[in-house]
């Protein structure tokens, strides 16, 4: 799901983000106007979200900060990026990101919504009930009680949705 920049940053950066006792779920790379924006997303390492371990212990501001600080020299020396960028760092918030196949395993049972490159089964967008990874699939029921077989490698992006009770 990210890209070959992405994919860059990441390589140079997690081992820092690991150091502070954090996991670096998400790496975005997105430009325009001449400007490139680096945004890092960082949980407490093995943060299982709602209902899971050390939870109410979401990541904080001087957690950010932290990250900031330490990745923002390793930023410049390795330049993966290959130009000026403005990096921000941030929590996942409520919709959180599910990048590796660890976090499907761990998200089993959440609402999720899941986008794909191309199409599967004539579509690119699934939202349901994460049933889990199976054979490289993630599988989802969806409201009409369909069960949905989406490729791992297909997907462009997925996060939960998390639900406001009425």
């Amino acid at each position: 799901m990210e890209g070959t920049v992405a994919a860059a940053v990441r390589a140079v950066v997690e081992p820092a983000v690991r150091d502070l006792g954090l996991e670096l779920l998400l790496v975005e790379v997105t430009g325009g106007g001449g400007r490139t924006i680096l945004r890092l997303y960082v949980d407490r390492e093995g943060e299982g979200g709602e209902g899971g371990e050390g939870e109410g212990e979401g990541v904080t501001l001087d957690n950010c900060a932290a990250v900031s600080r330490e990745v923002s020299p390793v930023l410049d020396v390795e330049d993966p990026i290959g130009g000026p960028f403005v990096l921000e760092v941030s929590s996942p918030g409520l919709n959180r990101p599910l990048v590796r196949p660890e976090h499907f395993e761990r998200h089993a049972g959440s609402r999720v919504r899941l986008r794909t490159g191309r199409p599967v089964d004539g579509r690119h967008s699934f939202i349901g009930t994460l049933v889990g990874l199976d054979g490289g699939d993630v599988v989802v029921d969806e409201n009409d009680g369909q069960r949905y077989r989406v490729p791992y490698e297909a997907l462009s992006r997925a996060n939960v949705e998390h639900q406001f009770d009425a």
